[in-house]
């Protein structure tokens, strides 16, 4: 069972492996692309989120702004 919400706006623009971790919630506007992943729990991640081919989100615990993860990226904090 997936929990995760989103508002508006989200687009998936290939279809493949996207792993978003349980209860996350991702603002208006995200686009995710092929092999992301999005790990842990309860995650709140702001409007404008860029998920690039191959990157990974992990112990982030809020994002409020416009965000870009490269591809191959891996984002573990952010203050």
């Amino acid at each position: 069972m997936m929990l995760v919400t989103t508002v508006y706006g989200l687009v998936i623009s290939h279809y493949g492996t996207i792993v978003v971790g349980n209860a996350n919630r991702i603002g208006p506007y995200a686009t995710l692309h092929t092999s992301t992943c999005i790990s842990d729990t309860g995650r709140r991640i702001g409007k404008g989120l860029l998920l690039s081919a191959d990157a990974k989100i992990t112990g982030v615990k809020c994002w409020v702004i416009i965000s870009l993860c490269a591809a191959n990226s891996v984002v573990t904090f952010i203050a």
